[in-house]
């Protein structure tokens, strides 16, 4: 299945490139590599949305930690979780995001992280180390192991940093429950 994906991707970038009488480069997302992009504005990008997708989830992620944290709560829905929680604590939404600037820092630094190496490793003309190991494929290194490969190796280079933070604002979010006091 993934071989014909990728031979459909390549003849479309043939006809992308036999489209273009100039002989200028067509960059597209099947040939697009790091060099292509503005870096300041990727990481921004990038930042941003991860930032705001972890805002917009954090509530149930806070509903999941307290879930696991105690066995009383392991029944009950996370929406009466949270319902419950935020009534509680006042009726403020600010207790929602109990733990959110631990977690916000993590994950969009491992996001950043993860995407910059994913993309620096999976070049297959720039000095990757990748590029130098990779089994060839019509004279070039094979795209499938260099996305592979860079993913591996980009999920292992964020986990290391972004665990420690996880832990405190797992901590954080079960304040008050059994053993997290």
């Amino acid at each position: 299945f993934l071989y014909f994906i990728g031979r459909e991707i390549r003849s479309m970038a043939a006809a992308a490139d036999d489209a273009n009488p100039q002989g200028e480069r067509v960059v597209d997302a099947t040939n697009r590599g790091i060099d292509d992009l503005d870096l300041g504005v990727w990481i921004a990008f990038t930042g941003a949305t991860c930032f705001a997708r972890t805002a917009l989830q954090h509530p149930f992620v806070l509903a999941c930690a307290r879930r696991q944290a105690c066995e009383d709560l392991a029944r009950v829905s996370s929406w009466a979780l949270l319902r419950d929680f935020r009534r509680a604590h006042g009726g403020s939404w600010r207790v929602m995001y109990r733990g959110f600037p631990a977690l916000a820092f993590g994950m969009v630094t491992s996001e950043i992280v993860y995407m910059w190496a994913y993309e620096w490793l999976r070049n297959p003309s720039g000095p990757s180390p990748l590029a130098q190991i990779a089994p060839s494929v019509d004279g070039a290194p094979s795209s499938h192991f260099l996305d592979a490969s860079a993913g591996f190796a980009a999920d292992a280079s964020t986990t290391i940093g972004q665990v420690p933070f996880f832990f405190i604002a797992n901590r954080q979010m079960c304040a008050g429950l059994g053993s997290a006091r």
